[in-house]
């Protein structure tokens, strides 16, 4: 997954906690399992500053769990005033 980018889905239905975050390429994100979601058990929060700002697009979510138990880091790579992307870094890769 080192050097994946997908765009954080759903933003627009968290824009004011996107806004709050002040999301800026560069920042490291957390995710986190959202096994509650309605729509998707298997969903996963995309955070920053403890607030939640969209979802890992549905269908990438068995990798990014893979990615994540090997150590994988998520930062932000691009931004707009209504979403942002998120690129995966390989342990390997980070100082």
């Amino acid at each position: 997954m080192s050097g994946v980018i997908l765009k954080v889905a759903g933003v627009n239905f968290h824009l004011v906690e996107f806004k709050q975050a002040e999301v800026k390429p560069g920042d490291a994100v957390a995710l986190m399992p959202d096994p509650t979601n309605a729509y998707d058990p298997n969903a996963i929060k995309v955070v920053k500053r403890g607030l939640h700002i969209g979802f890992i697009p549905r269908g990438w979510t068995a990798d990014v769990r893979e990615a994540l138990e090997d150590g994988f880091i998520v930062v932000v790579e691009s931004c707009t005033a209504r979403g942002c992307a998120i690129r995966f870094v390989a342990p390997e890769d980070t100082i």
